[in-house]
């Protein structure tokens, strides 16, 4: 078999930490790094609370519009294409809230790396599922989320207390931020691999359109169950991480 699984059987740990570089920079530094950031943030833009929350509300509610759709979108296009497009508009977006004036400004570019952060639960554990089997999957799904945890940590702590004072403010903190975004998002395109098909597996029918495929999903019961639960604990977590760092800097 000549694929590059069986010519280069170590391959598989380096997508993996392509896939936990993305996880640690879009969904742990880039996200986590706003609630520590708000109290610097409504000063310089005039926000109130309630525009604060409205704020950090943008990238969820981004996440109801896409988490799915982007899902069926890295069934389609691959792991490589897909992770390298919400990479490079990731840190692309992400460096635009840096230049925000006012609530809108920072309310739509929060929304558009919403669009691009509320896709990494969807598409980054497929890396896990097509290159791990057994108790390697159990392993690499568990690196995934502690390099996430590990990420939004050192947002918390770093953001705020070091890098805003050392780069000059939190605008300059959002186009540090957004750098190794795109870094990530040329090594997916330049060195990234898609898992190659085992022979004789079958392939879903090209035919099949992105809308087919939506539709088919949203009539499975399990995944509104799934989507209720996954609303009710995400509500109250980024309540809770949104406010409580914003309150305790007051």
């Amino acid at each position: 078999m000549n694929s590059v699984e069986t010519e280069r059987p170590y391959y598989r740990w380096y997508i993996l930490f392509l896939g936990m570089m993305s996880y640690l920079f879009i969904a742990g530094l880039s996200r986590m790094c706003m609630p520590v950031l708000f109290k610097e943030i409504s000063d310089d833009l005039g926000l109130n609370m309630l525009e604060i929350g409205a704020v950090w509300g943008m990238d969820p509610l981004a996440g109801v519009f896409i988490a799915l759709p982007g899902g069926l979108i890295v069934d389609r296009f691959g792991v490589r294409r897909t992770m390298f497009f919400i990479s490079i508009f990731a840190g692309i977006f992400g460096a635009l809230r840096g230049f925000s004036v006012g609530f809108i400004s920072m309310a739509v570019t929060m929304y558009l790396f919403g669009l691009m952060a509320a896709t990494m639960p969807s598409i980054v554990p497929k890396v896990t599922a097509e290159w791990f089997r057994g108790k390697e999957l159990g392993l690499t799904n568990a690196m995934l989320n502690v390099v996430w945890a590990f990420g939004s940590m050192a947002a918390t702590m770093l953001s705020a207390n070091y890098f805003s004072p050392f780069f000059g403010g939190w605008r300059r903190v959002m186009f540090v931020y957004g750098i190794p975004c795109i870094l990530l998002g040329l090594l997916w395109i330049f060195t990234g691999r898609d898992k190659p098909v085992a022979s004789g597996a079958s392939k879903s029918p090209a035919s099949h359109s992105l809308l087919d495929a939506f539709r088919h999903v949203v009539k499975i019961r399990e995944v509104w169950v799934i989507a209720f639960i996954t609303t009710t604990y995400w509500g109250s977590s980024m309540g809770l991480t949104g406010y409580l760092p914003t309150y305790l800097k007051l």
